[in-house]
């Protein structure tokens, strides 16, 4: 009897536990489909990109194409003013795998509230900073998580431990390692690298003419340098995209009179400009943050790190959407887990490098004062000649432990501070420098400054035009012999600074950046996108964008669990931001001389109304994850484009440029002539997880 009794009472433990558990899966069920039917009834309300896929695949093979973040803007343009380019934006729906959607956010309100950001851009023209910015405030804990698949590949890079970069919320470490390295990219710390800056660019340029001498001599007598070829398919051959001289010769210069004797042959020197742009980046990021020297000064020999991206990185993107790739057994898996392997290495000697240093340094930090006289000085000085980024980032204590960080994080982080300080800053060198090429008036205004700060290599060519920014007067005198520009130096230099926020502008390395929401979140929309929808005529927008809230309202809601990306490069070539030339190459924007007497009184009231607030400008992205070292990395940019352009005259190899957009619209130019539309070409552009000059060919000819 109790035993018959106990079978009873288990059997019916058993049925009451597994109907409880039949209550709660079905509660958990039924919760997960309402939270669906109220997500898909959320996002059905937002127009939808064309081109789907289907039920399986949605948007997803659009998206990783190489130029997925100029077709974003173009659905943009499409969806939500019926192709006018250069609208405000709003948001709208991509399809994705399993009859999912996502969000992609190009509204610069929007953008900032993804971000977390409390105002919508980090830069404007001189004085837009006493300026009301129309767009709302958005509090800094709205900033979203990352999307984990799209920046956990990055992972592999450095051994699989996460980074201050990678790590997809702000975890304990991500704010000790934030906070321990922020004095280190201070602006003062910045100004204080321009003098290794300018002298690893000023080595680099002496071996391109080294190199290009080289070139040339095999070229004449019909053999074959290192890194020569045709300007044509030579980059799609090429499989070591670190190479920077393509090809060389010489040619005869134009005497200046019969009588006088033929000046000698003129060097022009073909190059990659992306490669260069990298190199300039990695050797000024490895010496002004690390101290190492990875070898790319010397233009004659492969760069190991530059080489390894550019194979590891398309790759990566590709991983993004089948995490399998990383085990795949293929060629180009091959190529790209070798690729792989050697930036790990790189990164990981860094580290090794960096630890010795910094033990050596608190050293003799530490017995400096005890040994007292000279000896003590020259340990005080090694102390010092650790690079304070290194520094910081040695003495960084992980939270969980107390102790410095672990080998692996150590790495990881270094591997984020390499790859960051060259990746992103090395492409907008290149957009820069092919964008001056292309614009007559900026190489002239480059060079009228360059001359009056005594900073140009050559005083041969005549007296130049000052650009509209320069109030000094023309000077045609000799300028002394060239130097290393100086910290000094760079503030006489704002337009060449102006010519690297534009090139930032039009070319931000990181398009856009995937956010996952973790709960529920309204987002708000500027003034411009409204002004935008209203400005769009009921007949000219794409069916279903008049009902969407995006195009109407002055918010859009995006539920729990949802993809979003925020679109910065819409933002910051918008026309409701930047006016009617926002598509243009033109420096002269960032002064606010641009704005002539008697102009306002000749605008419409929308000219009038973008001209009150300040621009949307985002290119080391907003709010708490912004970009740590985009100080260092401005500084940079006019150190190193200040010494390139001293020392060479730059010259555009046309079949890198898309000159489409000038049949597509037409406005003023950068170059002197007022009816050259050289200020409306675009430079063809790929992504692997950053932006890069797809045809980034580029002649360099010595002063």
């Amino acid at each position: 009897m109790p035993t018959t009794t106990t079978h009873d009472l288990l059997s019916l433990l058993n049925t009451a536990l597994t109907t409880l558990c039949a209550i709660l899966a079905s509660a958990i069920l039924v919760s997960a489909i309402r939270r669906a039917a109220r997500k898909n009834k959320l996002l059905k309300l937002l127009p939808l990109a064309p081109g789907s896929k289907g039920w399986l695949a949605g948007h997803v093979p659009s998206l990783l194409a190489r130029d997925f973040h100029s077709l974003m803007c173009r659905w943009s343009d499409e969806l939500l003013c019926g192709g006018d380019s250069g609208s405000g934006g709003g948001a709208f729906a991509v399809a994705l795998p399993f009859g999912d959607r996502g969000v992609v956010v190009t509204d610069p309100a929007a953008v900032a509230a993804v971000l977390g950001a409390r105002r919508p851009g980090g830069g404007g023209r001189a004085g837009d900073e006493r300026r009301r910015s129309s767009i709302a405030l958005a509090a800094a804990d709205t900033a979203l998580p990352k999307y984990s698949p799209a920046y956990g590949v990055l992972d592999s890079l450095w051994g699989g431990s996460p980074s201050v970069f990678t790590c997809a919320r702000r975890t304990a470490r991500w704010r000790a390692v934030r906070k321990g390295v922020a004095p280190a990219f201070s602006v003062a710390a910045a100004r204080g690298c321009v003098g290794g800056i300018a002298g690893a660019a000023a080595e680099l340029c002496d071996s391109l003419l080294r190199q290009g001498e080289v070139v040339a001599a095999a070229e004449k007598v019909g053999k074959s340098g290192g890194g020569t070829g045709g300007e044509e398919g030579h980059l799609e051959e090429e499989q070591d995209r670190s190479l920077v001289v393509l090809s060389s010769s010489r040619s005869p210069s134009p005497s200046p009179s019969s009588s006088s004797a033929p000046p000698p042959p003129t060097l022009t020197i073909t190059v990659n400009a992306d490669a260069l742009g990298m190199r300039l980046a990695l050797s000024a990021v490895g010496r002004s943050t690390l101290g190492l020297d990875f070898g790319a000064t010397r233009a004659e020999q492969r760069c190991a790190p530059v080489a390894a991206l550019a194979v590891a990185l398309p790759e990566a993107q590709a991983a993004m959407a089948n995490p399998l790739r990383l085990f795949s057994k293929g060629r180009t898996a091959r190529r790209a887990a070798a690729a792989r392997s050697e930036f790990r290495e790189a990164v990981l000697k860094a580290s090794k490098s960096l630890r010795e240093k910094a033990a050596a340094a608190a050293e003799a930090t530490a017995g400096a004062a005890a040994a007292g006289g000279s000896s003590g000085k020259e340990k005080a000085a090694a102390a010092a000649a650790l690079p304070a980024a290194a520094s910081a980032l040695a003495s960084v204590l992980d939270p969980s432990t107390g102790k410095p960080l672990s080998a692996a994080a150590l790495a990881a982080e270094v591997g984020t501070l390499v790859m960051g300080g060259f990746e992103t800053t090395g492409h907008v060198l290149a957009f820069a420098l092919l964008r001056v090429a292309a614009c007559p008036r900026a190489q002239e205004g480059i060079e009228r400054e360059l001359r009056d700060a005594g900073l140009l290599s050559s005083s041969s060519s005549a007296a130049l035009p000052p650009p509209p920014s320069s109030s000094s007067s023309s000077s045609s005198a000799p300028s002394p012999p060239p130097r290393l520009p100086s910290s000094a130096d760079l503030k006489a230099l704002p337009y060449l600074l102006a010519v690297a926020k534009e090139a930032l502008r039009l070319h931000p390395t990181v398009p856009g950046v995937p956010r996952m929401t973790s709960k529920e979140i309204t987002l708000p929309l500027s003034s411009s996108s409204s002004s935008s929808s209203d400005s769009c005529s009921s007949s000219s927008r794409s069916p279903g964008s008049p009902s969407s809230p995006s195009s109407r309202k002055n918010s859009v809601v995006i539920p729990a669990g949802t993809f979003v990306y925020a679109l910065m490069r819409h933002a910051q070539r918008a026309e409701l931001e930047w006016g009617s030339d926002a598509l243009e190459f033109r420096p002269e924007r960032w002064f606010e001389a641009e704005e002539e007497e008697g102009e306002e009184a000749e605008v419409d009231a929308q000219e009038k109304k973008r001209r009150r607030r300040r621009p949307f400008y985002a290119p080391f992205s907003l709010g708490p994850r912004d970009c740590a070292g985009k100080t260092l990395a401005l500084v940079t940019l006019h150190a190193t484009l200040a010494e390139v352009c001293s020392r060479f005259t730059l010259v555009e190899v046309e079949e890198s440029y898309d000159r489409t957009v000038v049949e597509k619209k037409t406005s003023s130019s950068c170059s002197s002539s007022s009816s050259s539309p050289s200020a409306l070409i675009d430079l063809p552009e790929e992504i692997a997880l950053t932006a890069h000059p797809s045809r980034p060919l580029l002649k360099l000819v010595p002063r």
